[in-house]
């Protein structure tokens, strides 16, 4: 049942940041990312030149191993941005190591692949 709960709310929380940006709503003040690896997603948007007062929403999903305990092996932190029609995803350990930085939608940044 919880694997289920989890699912279904990443799920809303995964199709309400798409429909947000989709109709181009963006928060009416700006939100810093408390998830999760805060330092580090701080760190890598800094290094990408991404201001906390660009930061629109943030949530977190949290990464399960498949097997039967299915504990948490990582997080995907989606990061929507004010300055352009799209988001940042970074993909963190526990441990809070970047293993990949993306983005999404109309948001591009040098040396980051776009999809």
């Amino acid at each position: 049942m919880d694997a289920w709960v989890n699912r279904s709310a990443v799920a809303v929380g995964v199709a309400a940041l798409t429909l947000a940006m989709m109709v181009g709503a963006r928060p009416a003040a700006a939100q810093s990312y408390s998830g999760p690896c805060a330092g580090t997603v701080a760190e890598k948007l800094a290094e990408l030149g991404i201001s906390q007062s660009d930061v629109g929403a943030a949530f977190s999903v949290d990464q399960r191993e498949t097997t039967e305990r299915g504990r948490t092996v990582g997080y995907d932190v989606w990061v929507d941005l004010r300055s352009c029609p799209g988001v940042v995803v970074l993909n963190v350990d526990r441990a809070c190591r970047v293993r990949s930085i993306y983005t999404r939608g109309g948001c591009s940044f040098p040396g980051v692949p776009s999809f």
